[in-house]
C-alpha cells in the first residue's frame, strides 16, 4: 500500500488514469482532498490541480504536494473561470491524455480503494464507459452510505411495469465517478449541451449511462461528500414557468432514450414513460404542491 505520509508514492503499470481537482480558494479542504489521492491503493499516473485565481492559501497546498508527489501538477487558469468552465478545462485535458479519467471536488474525499475497485470493474466490463461506489455523507459519515436501490442497476428492469421501484433515484455525486475513454466524455457533452441546467444536470449525465447500461457500480468503495455548496438557492429556477420548463426538458431527453431500452407494447412504454415523469420531479422540481397550493390560494381569494 502507498504510504501517504513519507512521499514514497508508486506510480505503477496499473490502469491509464489521470485525475484532476478543479480548485478555487479551497485552502480549508484541499489538503484532504489531495492527500486521498496519494492515498490510493492504485495511484493515478498524473494528477492535475486546476486552479483557478485562488486569493488564500490554495496555492501554497498545491506546490507542497506537488513538490512531494513527482505524479501531482498544478494548472493555473489563465484568467478567471465560472466552476463549470474549469470542471470543463480539466475534463478536456484529462480525456485527451489518458484512457480512464475522473474529478474530485475539491473538499470531497475518496477512500483509499476508490481507484482500484471502480477502475477494476471498468477493465472487466470494457462495454461500460462509467464507474461509481458507494456516496458517504462528511457531515454525518456515522450514517454510513447513502441508500440507493440496487435494482435501478438493471437498466432493463426500467420498462417492467412490476419492477417494484418509481424513479431511478441515486446520489447526485455519482457525477464525480470514474469515466472510460472518449465515449463516455462524448456523452457527457452531449448531455450537457441538451440540458445546460446547474440543477439537476449532473444527475441526468449519470442517467445517460444507467440507461444505455454502460454504468459499473463497485460496493465497498466510498466517495465522501460535503455537503454546504447551496447549490439548489444557487442554480435553481426561480419562477414556475421556468421550473416546469426545466422539468419537462429533462423528461423528455429521458423519454428519447427508450431506444435503448427496447420498450415492447403500451404496457412497457407506460411504465418507462411513469419513470421518466417521477425521475424528472425528483431530479428537477416537484411542481404539485407549488401548483396546489396556488390554487387553493386563488379560490380563497375568489
Amino acid at each position: 500500500m502507498n504510504d501517504a505520509t513519507s512521499g514514497e508514492v508508486e506510480v505503477g503499470d496499473g490502469p491509464d488514469i489521470g485525475y484532476a481537482v478543479p480548485v478555487h480558494n479551497g485552502a480549508k479542504y484541499l489538503e484532504e482532498a489531495l492527500s486521498s489521492l496519494a492515498a490510493q491503493t492504485v495511484q493515478p499516473r498524473k494528477v492535475y490541480i486546476f486552479e483557478n485565481h485562488s486569493t488564500d492559501a490554495t496555492v501554497e497546498i498545491a506546490r507542497k504536494f506537488v513538490e512531494k508527489y513527482p505524479h501531482f501538477e498544478l494548472r493555473p487558469a489563465p484568467t478567471f473561470l465560472s466552476a463549470a468552465e474549469n470542471f470543463n478545462r480539466a475534463y478536456d485535458c484529462l480525456v485527451d491524455r489518458h484512457e480512464f479519467f475522473g474529478l474530485l471536488a475539491h473538499d470531497d474525499v475518496l477512500s483509499p480503494n476508490y481507484i482500484e475497485a471502480l477502475t477494476h470493474r471498468l477493465t472487466a466490463n470494457p462495454k461500460s464507459l462509467m464507474a461509481v461506489g458507494d456516496v458517504v455523507n462528511l457531515a454525518n459519515p456515522e450514517a454510513g452510505p447513502i441508500w440507493f436501490d440496487l435494482r435501478i442497476l438493471d437498466a432493463g428492469s426500467y420498462v417492467d411495469p412490476k419492477r417494484g421501484y418509481k424513479r431511478i433515484e441515486f446520489p447526485a455525486s455519482w457525477y464525480y465517478g470514474i469515466y472510460h475513454g472518449k465515449a463516455a466524455r462524448n456523452l457527457m457533452v452531449q448531455s450537457e449541451a441538451q440540458f445546460p441546467s446547474l440543477w439537476g444536470g449532473d444527475r441526468l449525465q449519470v442517467l445517460h449511462f444507467l440507461l444505455r447500461g454502460q454504468l459499473e457500480y463497485a460496493p465497498g468503495t466510498q466517495f465522501m461528500w460535503r455537503p454546504g455548496s447551496d447549490s439548489f438557492r444557487v442554480f435553481a429556477e426561480k419562477r414556475a414557468i421556468d421550473m416546469l420548463r426545466r422539468r419537462w426538458e429533462y423528461h423528455s431527453i429521458m423519454w428519447s432514450q427508450r431506444h435503448y431500452l427496447h420498450p415492447k407494447g403500451i404496457w412497457q412504454k407506460l411504465a418507462l414513460w411513469q419513470l421518466c415523469f417521477h425521475t424528472s420531479a425528483r431530479d428537477t422540481y416537484r411542481l404539485e404542491p407549488l401548483l396546489l397550493g396556488k390554487y387553493r390560494k386563488y379560490h380563497e381569494i375568489t
